[in-house]
């Protein structure tokens, strides 16, 4: 009788874990925040540096002053600050909630495989243990009916003991294939975990750390224009 259900050895028999693809933590609404956070600081940064005015706005022009750099550089910071919270309250929200279904959906099968083989050991030692445990205090009695009853005891015995290698046996040829192949499944891993540690790295320099910076960077650079920007408001 097979032990092993058809669904794991099935499984593991099919499982590739050099397919395995990890998924996007973030979300389109993430990853848009990122990139108007991006845009948004390149800006600040191009309006701080190059002392840039503005005479013109999404079709709209300003046909008697431009705006002084002072009130760009602030403006600017309040629309990268608004770009930068944005992004922090997603990118947390995604990655907390970040789960590698995918992984978890490849690895279950070995788990559920441990599982069997640690319920079979443990099944094996407590019939050998069942069998065993009258034995001392039959072996102490030297009567006839002692001894017939030990002959009995220890036939019995035989018959368990028996029963429970030829089953153990056919247990372990059943899950040897499965754990040669989960030995090349470690093998691989090597590969899994540098690609792994590519998409973290990835994830928090090119995803996390680089906008944040870029945006940061600007902040700094147009904090120094927000005076300006409270006085214009309310001269």
């Amino acid at each position: 009788m097979a032990q092993v259900s058809p669904e794991i050895y099935k499984t593991i028999e099919e499982n590739d874990i050099e397919k395995v693809v990890f998924s996007d933590p973030f979300s389109e609404v993430a990853r848009k925040s990122k990139r108007n956070l991006i845009v948004s600081g390149f800006i600040g940064l191009l309006v701080s540096l190059l002392n840039l005015e503005i005479n013109g706005f999404l079709g709209l022009k300003a046909t008697n002053i431009n705006l002084s750099n002072d009130i760009v550089q602030g403006l600017a910071f309040f629309i990268i600050i608004y770009f930068f919270l944005s992004f922090i309250f997603q990118a947390y929200i995604d990655y907390s909630a970040w789960k590698f279904k995918r992984e978890k959906q490849l690895t279950q099968p070995y788990f559920d495989l441990v599982s069997l083989m640690e319920s079979r050991i443990n099944v094996t030692g407590q019939h050998f243990k069942n069998t065993t445990f009258r034995f001392d205090s039959i072996l102490e009695d030297d009567g006839m009916q002692a001894q017939i009853e030990a002959s009995k005891q220890i036939a019995t015995a035989r018959k368990v003991i028996e029963s429970s290698a030829t089953q153990f046996s056919s247990f372990v040829d059943e899950i040897n294939p499965l754990l040669t192949h989960w030995k090349d499944t470690i093998a691989k891993m090597d590969n899994l975990s540098l690609r792994l540690k590519v998409r973290f790295i990835n994830l928090w320099v090119l995803d996390i750390a680089f906008p944040l910076i870029v945006s940061a960077t600007a902040l700094y650079l147009c904090s120094s224009s927000i005076p300006a920007l409270f006085l214009k408001l309310t001269s």
